[in-house]
């Protein structure tokens, strides 16, 4: 008997209710973003058929599903799936305004975040069907899928006059009279080798390399 079938395979019918019943609770990313792409063409091509059509639906959820961010506002707007609305499952009231006859797909951070399933234990409670994103909007965007932000681009802010700020690197500014200051002139501080205080003498410590450790924050 080999380690792996310590535990005999279940019977085929078995397995297949199990594996179907474990389905029905997660929705895969990769067939998220089908659909998406699915949507986006059947509006492209409605739109050209019918011009008086106005294809406003979410192309996430293909009329069938919307998706749902469970974590918080602010993390939400930092990134998101397009198309997705924001339901903090912390925050979620008791009475939503949302359409029963839809699935909703809920999604957090990754697999190490449960926000999803919370979330999307609280729509079930309040009378939803539900599933959860395998993988979060991590494996989304580790995939190349698009995300949408609030975020601005950093840009370089105008003066009042209209002209450019001066960098910070000394660059020098003019006075009220219109002559101009010379900037202040950088001090220099003694390096390391040269301020180097006298050790005492002993056999020299190992060091322990610390273990490389990848972790997801969660913001939830």
């Amino acid at each position: 008997m080999t380690n792996a079938l310590r535990f005999p395979a279940a019977d085929p019918s078995v397995a297949a209710e199990f594996f179907a019943a474990e389905l029905a609770f997660e929705a895969d990313p990769d067939d998220v973003y089908r659909d998406m792409q699915a949507a986006t063409t059947n509006q492209a091509t409605n739109s050209v058929d019918n011009p008086a059509d106005n294809p406003a639906d979410n192309a996430a959820t293909n009329n069938q599903y919307v998706l749902v961010e469970t974590r918080s506002p602010e993390a939400f707007a930092q990134a998101r799936i397009p198309g997705a609305i924001n339901l903090p499952y912390r925050d979620l009231p008791e009475q939503l305004d949302l359409d029963p006859s839809k699935v909703y797909i809920c999604y957090c951070e990754s697999f190490q975040c449960n926000a999803a399933t919370k979330g999307a234990l609280e729509l079930a409670r309040r009378g939803f069907r539900v599933k959860r994103l395998s993988g979060g909007i991590t494996a989304w965007r580790e995939a190349g899928y698009p995300i949408e932000s609030d975020a601005l681009a950093e840009t370089s802010l105008p003066t009042a006059a209209g002209t450019s700020l001066p960098a910070a690197a000394g660059a020098s500014l003019p006075n009220v009279a219109g002559t101009t200051l010379p900037a202040a002139k950088e001090a220099t501080l003694p390096t390391a080798k040269e301020a180097a205080l006298p050790t005492t003498a002993g056999p020299a410590l190992p060091t322990t390399a610390a273990p490389s450790v990848s972790k997801v924050a969660c913001h939830c």
